[in-house]
């Protein structure tokens, strides 16, 4: 929400959408700089991207938990929060233990589900594995992300395909098959990691993902 007696950007309660904000105005500020955009409001960009930045951690961040929440001041956990390594919003100790805390709570082996409270009503979401090894990737634990991803390219039926959502305990695929996110991510996982393992590691995981 807006800063009181501030004019400026509406920040969203929500992470994910708080985490686009900031991401939205940090890349219009690098394409203005790369000569893509027009420069004019460049400064006002910086401006609100710096503040999206701080409100969310002064808001997002638990300090009980301790990890970013799904919505400003809550405990409840949100594994799309991930994405703020990816963008580069966040690839510090935060992050560092925000995936330690969404795995405690939401993991299971080398599943995670999506929601805290869900665990019981969803099966694990397939895309969210993956998350966690890019996550990884981005913090500098390069052997946890090598590991995990070898382990979750073996998700996929003998065609290769992944479904939204799978059964911890059996392996089952539940949810809506052929799902594109659920095929995204595991791509994004290995070029993540492409320039931290060696070129026949990636080849072999790239064979893996093909081959099944």
């Amino acid at each position: 929400m807006n800063e009181p007696g501030r004019q400026g950007c509406f920040v969203s309660n929500d992470d994910y959408a708080a985490l686009r904000s900031w991401m939205a105005l940090d890349r219009a500020t690098r394409l203005a700089h790369a000569g893509h955009l027009p420069d004019e409001h460049t400064a006002r960009r910086r401006v609100e991207a710096a503040f999206v930045r701080h409100w969310a951690g002064v808001n997002w961040w638990s300090e009980s938990t301790p990890a970013y929440g799904l919505l400003a001041g809550s405990d409840t956990l949100d594994a799309a929060v991930l994405f703020s390594g990816r963008t580069g919003f966040d690839r510090g100790s935060r992050l560092k233990s925000t995936i330690e805390a969404l795995i405690s709570e939401l993991g299971g082996g080398p599943y995670l589900s999506r929601y805290s409270g869900r665990q019981r009503e969803e099966g694990a979401f397939m895309a969210g594995t993956f998350w966690i090894v890019a996550a990884f990737v981005r913090t500098g634990r390069i052997d946890r992300a090598a590991s995990l991803l070898d382990e979750a390219v073996g998700f996929g039926n003998h065609l290769g395909i992944f479904s939204e959502q799978v059964d911890p305990a059996t392996g089952g695929f539940l949810g809506k098959v052929r799902q594109s996110l659920s095929h995204l991510t595991p791509i994004k996982a290995a070029h993540a990691s492409k320039n931290t393992r060696p070129p026949e590691a990636v080849v072999h995981c790239g064979e893996a993902l093909e081959s099944r």
